[in-house]
């Protein structure tokens, strides 16, 4: 009786439909006792081991068991284990973070995609050569921890230890840190001369042109302009305002075939097509700096996106606003018409709200189109200067502008920064020049230009205007479409007139490199680590003005942090903290 009622001491298991009983004296095996959901009569059932008894309760009870499925189901191979996880994972992800770990792993893994995952050894990925940065290997690493994380009751093994077999290249020294680096920082004096040299190439400066300088309308060189711009450092500082030189790739022009007539006409066209491209480039450098957008956002935004939401208002306030005209319209002798004027209020009611919701991205084939990184839309929020290269204190900018103000007596038609009741953005174009010529570059004349130049492209149309890119390519898509891919659910309008999405890598190779490049060698400001990418010693590039961004307006205390966090769409304020900690003022530790 005794050694029964030892025996009979069971613990229940699966949610109390069954009972487990471990081994006694008289039997030496485990033992389950249940109902049979058919007879509804009781059964014990025996194994050798605890396992083998749960499978059979959970077997005999209809319940699924992961470890049986695995005995009766061929193992996946590497491909099939990767695919799922790819499929499990998209309603979370970017359209084009699949399309990244799908090149990653085409690249480095594919010579596994057939072989089993039971068939691979930790050894197996070893022997992979990885010809990338160690932060680029991680990523290698994460799509093998997943693929072995997937199928993991096939194999039994720890997914990590496949995942660490991967070699990192270079050593733990070559580790980017969380923090970015002070090094990795454009200054204030490189970030506005990107803007001055892009609006003086091929052109006279608005504001900040040189006395006696002029444009020659065929070549677009500048009379002042001096071989010697490298050597002297006085010449050296005026150089920003005179341009890139006519030698460098991103200024170079195309041949003229030898049938064409009136040659003189075209090159004075094409100077001025090119000079509005070099405004295009400057305004998007702008952009990035001012509201710390990424560059894919900055080349899918339109127009509605800077006046979200659209209301009837707005196009009306637009539509005065479009009648002004632009700076450089008048240096190059316009004469307005009809309601036009040369002076008036730049953007009524606007204060630098840009709605993120798109961004381009290239990809195998088409361009793709999607929401911006982690599914964050946002309301972005553009500073209405940068911040000058004469300063280096951490006051806001209305105190910067005050001071500007009582250094150079300025007097404005409109702009008023000691009124705290009165936005920054409150200001004419004769308002804006000025503040421009002392190195406050205005953030809402640069896109009021391109706006006018939008709006009289659309023939003065209020729909086909507000659906146009800022930054389109110079020629309308071809007829087998515009070579864009969107999301399928896709609640954004999709008609893009005149022209299609510019391809950011396109940009920044043809372009945006070389313009960087130019500033950097004027201004003796390089970042701290610099690699090579093919023949090019890599220098700043668009997520620089991101960093600028971000640690400027910490430093200058332009908003809260948990503005400033979600307004650039990071996880949170952490995680800004974390990466722009060395741009906080020193006084705040009580040091200063």
């Amino acid at each position: 009786m005794e050694r029964d009622a030892k025996r009979r001491a069971g613990t229940p298991i699966l949610g109390g439909r069954a009972t487990l009983y471990l081994p006694s004296e008289g039997t030496k095996r485990y033992q389950v006792a249940l109902k049979d959901p058919v007879t509804l009569k009781r059964r014990v059932l025996s194994a050798n081991s605890r396992e083998s008894a749960l499978a059979k309760a959970k077997e005999a009870l209809g319940d699924w068991d992961e470890a049986a499925e695995a005995r009766t189901t061929p193992a996946p191979t590497v491909a099939e284990a990767f695919d799922s996880w790819l499929d499990r994972n998209r309603d979370r992800w970017s359209d084009r973070t699949p399309l990244a770990y799908q090149t990653r792993f085409n690249t480095h893994l594919k010579r596994f995609a057939d072989i089993p995952v039971t068939a691979i050894k930790a050894s197996d990925f070893a022997n992979i050569a990885l010809d990338t940065s160690r932060e680029q290997a991680r990523r290698i690493r994460t799509i093998v921890k997943a693929i072995f994380t997937e199928t993991e009751r096939w194999h039994g093994r720890s997914p990590d230890m496949y995942a660490n077999a991967i070699r990192l290249p270079g050593t733990k020294t070559a580790d980017a840190p969380r923090t970015v680096e002070r090094s990795q920082i454009p200054g204030n004096t490189w970030i506005n001369g990107v803007v001055d040299c892009a609006w003086s190439t091929f052109q006279l400066h608005p504001a900040r042109s040189l006395n006696g300088d002029r444009i020659d309308p065929e070549t677009g060189g500048h009379l002042l302009w001096q071989d010697e711009i490298l050597t002297d450092p006085w010449t050296r500082n005026r150089g920003l305002c005179l341009g890139m030189p006519l030698d460098n790739p991103a200024v170079k022009r195309r041949g003229m075939p030898k049938h064409y007539t009136r040659i003189d006409a075209r090159r004075e066209a094409e100077t001025a097509e090119l000079a509005s491209r070099m405004r295009q480039i400057g305004l998007a450098h702008l952009i990035g700096a001012a509201a710390g957008l990424r560059v894919g956002e900055v080349y899918a935004l339109r127009v509605w996106h800077l006046f979200e939401p659209w209301e009837e208002k707005t196009a009306q306030l637009l539509d005065e606003a479009v009648h002004i005209v632009n700076p450089h319209e008048i240096l190059e002798g316009y004469t307005p018409q009809g309601a036009e004027q040369k002076n008036g209020r730049i953007l009524p009611g606007w204060t630098g709200r840009i709605e993120v919701c798109e961004q381009v991205s290239a990809a195998t084939g088409p361009l793709r189109v999607s929401p911006p990184k982690m599914n964050r839309n946002r309301t972005a929020l553009a500073l209405p200067f940068l911040f000058p290269s004469w300063d280096t204190s951490g006051r806001t900018l209305r105190e910067i502008a005050i001071a500007a103000q009582k250094q150079h007596d300025l007097t404005f038609e409109l702009f008023n920064p000691s009124n705290t009741d009165t936005p920054l953005w409150e200001m004419t174009v004769l308002d804006a020049l000025k503040l421009w010529h002392v190195g406050l570059t205005p953030t809402s004349l640069l896109i009021h230009s391109r706006l006018r130049e939008l709006w009289l492209q659309s023939n003065k149309d209020t729909a086909t205007f507000r659906n146009m890119l800022l930054f389109p390519t110079r020629n309308p898509a071809r007829k087998r479409g515009p070579g864009v891919q969107w999301p399928e659910r896709w609640p954004y309008p999709k008609k893009i007139p005149f022209g299609t999405y510019q391809n950011p890598r396109n940009i920044a190779h043809r372009y945006t490199n070389h313009l960087y490049d130019w500033v950097s060698r004027l201004t003796d400001d390089n970042p701290g680590h610099r690699g090579w990418q093919g023949n090019r010693e890599t220098g700043y590039v668009h997520h620089s003005l991101r960093h600028w961004y971000c640690s400027s307006t910490l430093h200058h205390r332009s908003s809260s942090l948990p503005t400033i966090s979600r307004a650039v769409g990071h996880r949170n304020p952490a995680f800004t903290l974390e990466r722009y900690s060395s741009a906080l003022p020193i006084d705040d530790f009580g040091l200063g």
